[in-house]
C-alpha cells in the first residue's frame, strides 16, 4: 500500500522491514524470544542499509518510482 501510495520503493521497503519484528514479537514472544530478537536485528540492518534513502526522503529528493512507456 505504501508503495501505490508513495511510488517510493526505499519507503516502503523501511516500512516493510520495521513491520516484520513488530509481528515476530507478537506471534513468537510466548514461545521464546530468539525469533523476535533475530528478526529486530535483521530489520535494524535493513534500516541501517537504506540510511542514504532515509536522508534523501527526508530532504525531498528521493527518486519516485515510474512506469516507463
Amino acid at each position: 500500500m505504501i508503495f501505490f501510495t508513495t511510488r517510493y520503493v526505499s519507503l516502503a521497503s523501511i516500512l516493510a522491514a520495521l513491520s516484520v519484528p513488530v509481528v515476530g514479537w507478537l506471534c513468537y514472544a510466548k514461545t521464546g524470544r530468539a525469533i523476535p530478537i533475530a528478526l529486530t536485528i535483521l530489520a535494524a540492518l535493513i534500516v541501517l542499509r537504506h540510511r542514504v534513502n532515509i536522508g534523501r526522503l527526508l530532504k525531498g529528493t528521493e527518486n519516485r518510482f515510474q512506469k516507463k512507456s
